[in-house]
């Protein structure tokens, strides 16, 4: 190939950039981007063999040149690749007060550049309401938009515990619930209609949390944990957090599922299936009824600290979990914190959830 040549297809492909980046102004296409950057990566490539063959010589000079044109051609293909990412994003971002985008995942398929923090969205007729929609890196880094709807953390000084619970501040800054029963928490989706929730809460043990020991119906207290639902009436099962006791030595009826020497899947209830974590703080009982402190060594539900007889830290993947509802919804999420007797609980930390 002569020199002129390689020169006409760089011309070519600058020609071609053109005509591509005035498409893209107008296109909506997140997935794009991905084929473009391939793309000129292969002419690159391409270039560079042609380059290789033309000037295939073997003296020093012949080298020196070769070096020299190649490197110019990833020059002149820099700016070009450069010029493809700047025009990809859409000439008017969505997400903005005069522009709402109709959620989270709109704004994460129109804009590959987005980034988690503040939009606008609008899904019904009436004001658009700015939310918080996390992009990339939430739900064990699952693609695209998620709209929060809980954000507690309590190592952040600053927040407060949800209503009906009370704050431990020692040896960590923790929720729990005071007396036998369920605390009721509700979250706004302000609206917008989703299929899909995810999310992660940490809570901690304190004395002995059985587990699903009291069974009963998914509107009692039917878990040493925390019980997430949709709807009020009736409700519907999203993802139950529990707490046990140990694992090992203690009843068998006190563990989780996912310990050796467990309750059987029976016991649990069947609205709950297989949508659930079970943690506990001890990997043997601990010597003594009296006083069983906060367990601050090991998180409940974060996916670490399993012995040797325990898969609880493999099954469903905590800390994250993902729920693919039945059908789309627009119904309030329900967080109950449940303590069934006085025997334990489990007071919490982080609590993360997102729809979509």
């Amino acid at each position: 190939m002569k020199l002129s040549t390689l020169l006409l297809s760089l011309l070519s492909l600058t020609l071609l950039h053109e005509a591509v980046s005035t498409h893209l102004q107008t296109c909506e296409c997140h997935e794009i981007r991905d084929l473009v950057n391939i793309t000129v990566q292969e002419a690159v490539t391409g270039l560079e063999d042609r380059l290789t063959r033309l000037l295939n010589i073997n003296t020093t000079d012949s080298s020196t040149l070769e070096t020299r044109l190649t490197t110019t051609v990833k020059q002149l293909l820099k700016p070009i690749k450069q010029q493809l990412d700047y025009h990809l994003p859409p000439p008017s971002l969505l997400g903005t007060i005069d522009k709402p985008a109709k959620s989270c995942k709109d704004v994460y398929k129109t804009n590959f550049k987005a980034s988690s923090g503040y939009y606008w969205i609008k899904q019904s007729p009436g004001s658009p309401v700015r939310v918080y929609c996390s992009i990339s890196g939430t739900c064990g880094n699952e693609t695209g938009g998620w709209m929060r709807v809980a954000n507690i953390d309590m190592r952040n000084t600053s927040q407060s515990c949800p209503r009906g619970l009370s704050l431990i501040s020692s040896p960590k800054r923790v929720c729990d619930i005071a007396s036998t029963g369920c605390v009721s928490n509700t979250f706004s989706v302000q609206g917008f209609q989703y299929n899909k929730v995810c999310g992660k809460i940490i809570g901690y043990h304190k004395r002995i949390p059985i587990a699903f020991n009291y069974g009963g119906r998914i509107d009692s207290g039917y878990v040493y944990g925390v019980s997430l639902t949709h709807g009020l009436n009736p409700r519907k099962h999203i993802w139950t957090f529990a707490g046990a006791s140990d694992e090992t030595n203690r009843h068998s009826s006190f563990k989780c599922p996912c310990i050796n020497t467990a309750l059987t899947s029976s016991q649990v209830p069947s609205f709950v299936g297989n949508d659930y974590f079970c943690d506990t703080a001890y990997s043997s009982i601990y010597n003594s009824y009296s006083p069983y402190p906060l367990q601050v060594s090991d998180p409940l539900w974060d996916g670490k600290g399993c012995g040797r007889t325990n898969t609880c830290c493999s099954f469903n993947s905590p800390p994250w979990f993902i729920k693919q509802l039945s059908s789309p919804t627009k119904e309030i999420i329900e967080m109950r914190v449940c303590r069934p007797n006085v025997d334990g609980s489990t007071p919490l930390e982080i609590i993360e959830l997102y729809v979509q």
